[in-house]
């Protein structure tokens, strides 16, 4: 599951998905693709290697904002900071966004952002999130045993070179010595006016989307400190927020967080769960799938967190998820490495209308 890096979404009768290097859309009807954005026409010999199948906990994902869709292209690989007096350090790498129109008009790309060119590693993180009007982006920057994360907000009706409406620097840390590179990049979640970020390294902040103000900053316990070089194991889980209630897993620590959206308050926390995917809030539950005691997919409280319900499948080999899963409707749509399971988010029992995924291949 760490290794499905591709993340497409389906916009009217099209099919958008993107890679490194290129923004591809395929006709749902005919299965025909059109390249929509090569980076290569953009680059001057600094062109990102692109390896298949991917290296664990890359992931490509696009945005859509009303008539636009934004990606992050480039390396995308975060490096940590170079040592100080280190010969030969690697090459910075390279990363952009890009924002295309969606409808059949020329030119295409509406804009496209770099970063300014340094000896120090600083790039975009995932693609941004966004509204009808902003997108919103981490910066990472790298800079001899510091790594700064920032937030950036451009315009989406912008045309040609755009700036950045406001920056604001969360965090500026320093890196252990042992730390190594990362493919798995950290996620925004945009709930109205408020961004929230989970650093994965013992932080999580608020941020007033309109203006950058920070609105308040959480710490918690972070494995990272004290085993930097750990692979995750894990795959991202970006902030989920339903009313005014924050639910967070860090890929960081083994634990499920409800947090106050205003203030950052802990309302409850459940250790030791190890979500691997936080698919969302349903019928009361906040629903992950986990790989601990054995691999599954948990349904817990949404208002305290106590335990509701377990489904670990049938059978001596329980199902192990392949990709995420999704909420849709009443359901949960959970996709293993053997079939795709339709269950009831009340419960976690399966769906008994025996037609639902009559045809869709394992896998």
């Amino acid at each position: 599951s760490r290794s499905l890096a591709f993340h497409p979404f389906v916009h009217q009768y099209r099919i958008l998905f993107c890679d490194a290097l290129t923004i591809r859309a395929f006709d749902l009807h005919t299965g025909k693709s059109k390249i929509w954005h090569d980076e290569r026409d953009h680059l001057k010999g600094n062109v990102p290697k692109v390896s298949f199948p991917p290296p664990p906990d890359l992931r490509f994902t696009l945005s859509l904002g009303r008539d636009c869709v934004v990606a992050r292209m480039g390396t995308p690989i975060v490096m940590p900071p170079p040592k100080e007096g280190e010969k030969n350090p690697p090459k910075p790498p390279t990363s952009s966004l890009v924002c295309l129109n969606l409808q059949d008009q020329k030119p295409r790309l509406r804009w496209r952002v770099t970063l300014p060119e340094s000896d120090d590693p600083k790039m975009f993180e995932v693609t941004p999130v966004g509204d009808d009007n902003y997108a919103y982006v981490v910066v990472t920057h790298q800079s001899f045993g510091t790594e700064i994360t920032s937030i950036r907000c451009y315009p989406l009706a912008g045309r040609g070179k755009v700036k950045a409406e406001w920056t604001t620097i969360l965090s500026a840390r320093g890196a252990p010595d042992n730390r190594q590179s990362r493919y798995l990049h950290h996620f925004l979640t945009l709930a109205d006016s408020t961004l929230i970020h989970c650093s994965s390294t013992g932080a999580i902040s608020a941020l007033n989307a309109r203006n950058g103000r920070r609105l308040w900053s959480v710490r918690y316990h972070s494995h990272v400190e004290e085993s930097p070089i750990v692979p995750a194991r894990r795959d991202a889980s970006p902030a989920v927020v339903v009313g005014q209630r924050v639910y967070v897993a860090p890929i960081d620590c083994d634990v499920l967080m409800c947090l106050d959206l205003k203030t950052g308050r802990e309302i409850w926390s459940r250790d030791g769960v190890r979500p691997q995917h936080l698919l969302g809030v349903g019928q009361g539950r906040v629903i992950f799938t986990t790989t601990v005691p054995i691999p599954g997919i948990r349904g817990v409280s949404a208002a305290d967190g106590s335990d509701v319900w377990y489904q670990k499948g049938s059978g001596s080999h329980p199902p192990i998820s392949w990709g995420r899963g999704l909420l849709a409707g009443d359901l949960i749509l959970w996709p293993t490495s053997r079939r795709i399971y339709a269950l009831r988010q009340i419960d976690g029992e399966q769906e008994t209308t025996p037609t639902l995924l009559t045809g869709i291949p394992t896998g």
